[in-house]
């Protein structure tokens, strides 16, 4: 449940992919865990902030591991899907780009 007190007691920070949400939620309030969020003040556009209570951490730490939902702590970034594949296809572009600027150097003369 939604909890704003969470923020002001022993808490720490989860960053969650936005796919992953509502899973989460799911899983934090059928657990009985309050959690706190604020969605119209997130720093990212893809993850999303919970503040949770620190004495729940390793409850909290199963529900992400067996609903395999992707998470990070405010220190440590991680790539995520949508990243890698941006990547991947800026990857392939610069090839064909390449491949195409040699070919019309090659056929020109």
């Amino acid at each position: 449940m939604n909890n704003f007190n969470v923020k002001y007691s022993d808490h720490y920070k989860l960053y969650i992919l936005q796919h992953h949400r509502f899973t989460f939620e799911a899983e934090l309030t059928a657990a009985g865990i309050d959690y706190y969020t604020d969605l119209d003040h997130q720093p990212s556009m893809v993850r999303i902030r919970y503040f949770l209570p620190s004495d729940k951490r390793q409850l909290i730490d199963e529900i992400g591991i067996t609903n395999d939902i992707r998470a990070t702590i405010e220190t440590v970034a991680a790539v995520d899907d949508v990243s890698i594949k941006m990547l991947r296809i800026s990857l392939m572009v610069a090839i064909v780009v390449t491949f195409a600027c040699i070919l019309v150097v090659i056929f020109s003369k």
